[in-house]
């Protein structure tokens, strides 16, 4: 192990594991020097560049996952941006037709039931 590996490299591959895996810590220390050779890291210089990079990359993406997204816009009708800016509603002369006479109708449903009542006004 430590002959492939900077003595350097070995030694902050062992902090870690110190604090990540304590339970198994030579077996946790070789797949992290494993997975450095994969990377091409082959002295600490290496390794805190790529440190650099990965917080860079995990800051940038979580401010973009904080952000509005952009794909969408709620889509509003004209007539609802213009519904402040009409006059008063207009009284319709048809308006006057659709309201109900109660006292008639109390007076048609009173002759139905056969209990005519006159009402005094």
């Amino acid at each position: 192990m430590a002959k492939e590996n900077d003595p350097a490299l070995v030694y902050e591959a062992m902090k870690i594991t110190a604090l990540q895996q304590p339970s198994k810590p030579m077996h946790y220390t070789e797949r992290i020097l494993a997975n450095w050779r994969t990377d091409f890291i082959t002295n600490v210089e290496q390794l805190k560049a790529k440190e650099e990079r990965d917080k860079n990359k995990r800051q940038q993406s979580s401010q973009l996952s904080y952000q509005k997204s952009k794909g969408r816009t709620e889509v509003v009708p004209e007539w609802f941006t213009n519904r402040n800016d009409s006059e008063e509603p207009k009284s319709s002369p048809d308006s006057t037709s659709n309201t109900i006479d109660f006292e008639a109708e109390r007076q048609k449903v009173l002759e139905m039931l056969g209990k005519k009542e006159s009402v005094e006004a």
